[in-house]
């Protein structure tokens, strides 16, 4: 009854469809069960949002190392762009940092 209360009020029904999920498969017993769930779930997502993020850097790492060789043997900056897939900008900071990171 409170998670229902909690979630007409708060607007969220989270709560709610969080009990009666691990309800039906004969999980929480309480309130604090149903939290934990919830706690759960959402450590769950952000992992997967850092794994994501991680995943996404590794990949620019790897376009800027690219870009900074492409460079260095004397491609333009626009056909680095291209094979890079990101905007002449961004190669021309890349460059202009000499290869570091910006950061």
């Amino acid at each position: 009854e409170t998670l229902q209360l909690l979630s007409v009020m708060s607007g969220d029904y989270r709560f709610e469809e969080a009990y009666y999920s691990s309800e039906a498969e004969g999980g929480l017993r309480n309130m604090c069960d149903v939290l934990d769930r919830v706690e759960s779930k959402g450590i769950e997502k952000g992992i997967a949002k850092g794994i994501e993020k991680g995943l996404r850097e590794g990949r620019m790492e790897a376009k800027r190392e690219m870009a900074v060789s492409l460079a260095e043997m004397g491609l333009s900056v626009e056909k680095i762009a291209e094979a890079a897939r990101v905007s002449t900008e961004v190669v021309r900071q890349w460059i202009a940092c000499g290869g570091h990171p910006a950061g």
